[in-house]
């Protein structure tokens, strides 16, 4: 629970084992989360009104499919954090994937107390910006 909320959190990426290992301890410690492991999954969640809180994107070695992906969704899924995971951990790959759009990137391995701050700094930051929004407009 996150301010009396549970965050939704979306894990996609090219490795089912992973991402079904991830769901249930992401939901194990109070987070709503589902897993999409393959592209068709990818697109409806891209064309779905329901947004995840936070997507997680999973791509064990293929970093430029990650980083395709990523741009995709960032377009979709403007208000959802998107925190890509990777097992490739250069400068390169890591750049590569916060210009596509993601708001943060963890190199693997990473503990999973590690993983569930990041996402609650992700949704705390959207959160907080979307309230400075609000009172800008106002």
């Amino acid at each position: 629970m996150f301010f009396g909320e549970q965050i939704k959190v979306q894990a996609l990426g090219d490795d089912p084992a992973s991402l079904t290992g991830l769901e249930v301890r992401l939901n194990h410690e109070g987070f709503e989360a589902s897993t999409a492991p393959d592209k068709g999954e990818l697109l409806r969640l891209a064309a779905s009104p329901q947004k995840p809180d936070v997507i997680l994107l999973y791509f064990r070695l293929d970093a430029l499919r990650g980083s395709e992906a990523c741009e995709h969704l960032r377009l979709a899924n403007p208000d959802s954090a998107i925190i890509m995971l990777s097992d490739r951990n250069s400068e390169e790959d890591e750049v590569r994937g916060l210009d596509a759009g993601a708001d943060d990137y963890i190199g693997r391995p990473c503990s999973l107390e590690v993983l569930m701050a990041r996402i609650r700094a992700n949704v705390r930051g959207r959160r907080e910006a979307a309230g400075h929004r609000r009172i800008i407009e106002a």
